[in-house]
């Protein structure tokens, strides 16, 4: 079997994963590969994994190698994850056995050493080392660009570089004809561009069309850890109706895009009073007086029917 080349048994088997890798060129490759999705024991895998290495010792090229030495440190974390070890501890562990491939692979002229490059890159992320995961694409992307690997971490690169927005609003919290703040999470920004656009109920994506009722910018500090952060934006004064706040990092809303959050503003509030909601107070919510005769429509939104009309008593 270590001696017989895959290509006898290709009629059975897929050799097309991962893409420009031959994973079993020969039929004991074949059989031990089989084996190792059959063990239910991570030692016993990782005993086949290690018997599987040592067997293409005397390859030319370090391709194989590196992937077998990869999946390795895969099932080594899958180990530590089911064991629950302590998660800093395990990544500590990871990231260790990560730097001895690369530095064992240093000077290898095998493409595949930018998936170890990629590897590490990935797992900085998860761990918030944003800096030094793109560090680690960089050198990836200078040794092999078009490589697996070097592709990888051009994407994750720009994934990691791009600015990024998110915009909250507490509701419950905006009242007509006072100032207010929303809370917009950022990612690579060091500026916001805001507008007030009248709110449509056509669910398309026409904000950029309709009237700017209000438009302001704010500079933001300047982070450079890559990570996610806070920054409260000031929303200005109102009156009654539904608003979308609509907020990029470029002027023209177009290059980075934006994000779009509803406002709505009102003088009322109905406090329920009821589990089924259809019993409250419609009250103002700057004084907290009940308003009297008022009309109601009142919408059951699990079924949509016909909203049901109903006048305030108090």
């Amino acid at each position: 079997l270590k001696v017989t080349p895959v290509r006898y048994a290709q009629y059975c088997c897929d050799t097309s994963s991962p893409k420009n890798l031959l994973t079993t060129p020969t039929l004991y490759d074949l059989v031990l590969h089989e084996v190792i999705g059959m063990a239910t024991k991570e030692a016993t895998q990782l005993a086949l994994w290690r018997n599987l290495l040592s067997f293409h010792q005397q390859d030319k090229e370090d391709d194989l190698r590196i992937w077998i030495e990869l999946r390795m440190v895969d099932l080594d974390d899958d180990d530590n994850t089911r064991t629950q070890h302590n998660e800093a501890d395990n990544n500590d562990k990871i990231n260790s056995k990560l730097l001895q491939l690369i530095k064992k692979y240093k000077d290898s002229k095998s493409d595949w050493v930018t998936s170890i490059y990629h590897e590490m890159a990935t797992r900085l992320r998860t761990q918030n080392k944003r800096v030094e995961a793109v560090a680690y694409c960089d050198t990836a992307i200078g040794r092999a660009p078009k490589s697996m690997g070097g592709v990888a971490c051009y994407n994750l690169r720009e994934e990691l570089l791009k600015p990024q927005l998110w915009t909250e609003v507490e509701q419950d919290r905006q009242m007509p004809h006072h100032s207010s703040l929303a809370v917009v999470t950022h990612t690579n920004a060091d500026h916001l561009y805001c507008r007030i656009v009248k709110h449509s109920n056509n669910n398309d994506r026409d904000h950029l069309k309709r009237k700017v009722i209000e438009q302001w910018d704010q500079a933001l500090p300047h982070y450079e850890d890559l990570l996610p952060h806070k920054s409260y934006v000031y929303v200005p004064p109102l009156p009654s109706g539904d608003y979308d706040l609509l907020v990029s990092v470029t002027k023209d809303f177009k290059q980075e895009g934006y994000t779009a959050q509803q406002l709505s503003l009102c003088e009322a509030q109905l406090l329920c009073t009821s589990d089924d909601g259809l019993e409250g107070l419609l009250v103002n919510r700057q004084s907290g007086k009940p308003f009297a005769h008022h009309k109601v429509e009142i919408v059951n939104p699990r079924n949509n029917q016909t909203p049901v009309l109903a006048y305030t008593t108090t």
